[in-house]
């Protein structure tokens, strides 16, 4: 014979588990109301409010009883659920609609301004771009005038310094590699340098030891 004070807990653990079942149901109602879901989105709410139940009904089980389903167990799920939904379910749905509908408010104006940021920060973007190619473009712009003002003012510089350039110009021709002076005084130098390398080959082999 089981004691009554542990009836009496078990009961009460039931009740406790039917007033959790009707939460449970009013606060899917709520979400499915705020939210406006339809299709896939409502089955997907409908699954998650039975395996919530079927936890909560399992857990509530294992509390008062490890498990054993007795016929106590029917009457207070059932009477925990009615007492719920006389008492406490319409203030629940109100108060749940009421909170989901704030934060729903919330994550809309959250995204707008998101939104707007990243309008902003992409508008701000494409401005600096265009300053700086427009920077660029004036860089150069401003560059090549310089250049040529400065073309301008040198002019009379050069065409002062232009006599003192003319003796230079033959110089600078005979120092170039490919000069037809400087090829013809090759070849008039070569019979020396000819020379000059058999000699320094007879000198290097006088010196070479005595074969032992």
């Amino acid at each position: 014979m089981v004691p009554v004070d542990i009836q009496l807990y078990a009961f009460l653990v039931t009740v406790l588990t039917g007033i959790g079942l009707g939460l449970a149901f009013d606060l899917s109602r709520a979400v499915r109301r705020v939210f406006r879901l339809k299709g896939p989105a409502a089955q997907l709410a409908d699954a998650g409010l039975w395996l919530a139940g079927a936890v909560l009904a399992a857990t509530g089980l294992f509390l008062a009883n490890w498990g054993e389903v007795r016929y106590y167990v029917f009457i207070g799920l059932a009477l925990g659920a009615a007492l719920y939904f006389t008492l406490a379910s319409a203030t629940v749905t109100w108060a749940t609609e009421r909170f989901l509908e704030v934060l729903r408010t919330a994550a809309r104006w959250t995204r707008r301004r998101a939104r707007q940021a990243a309008d902003l920060g992409r508008r701000t973007w494409r401005g600096l771009r265009r300053l700086a190619r427009a920077a660029g473009r004036a860089a150069r712009v401003a560059a090549a005038a310089g250049r040529r003002v400065a073309r301008i003012l040198l002019w009379p510089l050069r065409a002062l310094l232009w006599p003192a350039r003319l003796p230079l110009r033959p110089a600078r021709a005979w120092l170039r590699p490919a000069h037809p002076l400087r090829r013809a005084a090759r070849r008039l130098l070569w019979p020396a340098r000819a020379l000059a390398a058999a000699l320094r080959r007879a000198a290097g082999r006088g010196r070479r030891p005595p074969p032992a």
